[in-house]
């Protein structure tokens, strides 16, 4: 008898642990957060989102794995995965991966590096 009640407390307790792996998404530190165009860099020379006159840009990371981006007025979606500091974007068929140190993402474009701020 007490073997029995033993094997079946362990069985409920291996499937809430199943359950539990099976759970919702983990959440990430950028889960429901805004990053606005601070500053861009190429050749040694930095400018900020100002200077550069591009209008607005920015990245909204939402808790569902999913991204919108706003650039100049154009809005589109993607999604998005965290791997330690790199922040991985895909959309419209492209991926872009960023670099997040403290409330700044970074990416490097073609020699540019552009650094996103946290709002």
């Amino acid at each position: 008898m007490k073997k029995r009640v033993l094997s079946v407390l362990f069985i409920v307790l291996l499937f809430s642990l199943l359950l539990v792996g099976c759970g919702s998404k983990k959440k990430t530190d950028i889960d429901n957060t805004s990053w606005v165009l601070a500053s861009a860099e190429s050749l040694g020379i930095e400018l900020s989102a100002e200077e550069i006159g591009m209008g607005e840009f920015v990245i909204e990371f939402k808790t569902d794995g999913k991204v919108t981006v706003t650039a100049d007025g154009d809005t589109s979606e993607g999604t998005f995965k965290v791997d330690g500091d790199e922040v991985t974007i895909s959309e419209g068929g492209e991926t872009m991966v960023f670099t997040k140190d403290g409330n700044v993402l970074s990416i490097d474009q073609d020699g540019a590096v552009l650094n996103f701020e946290k709002k």
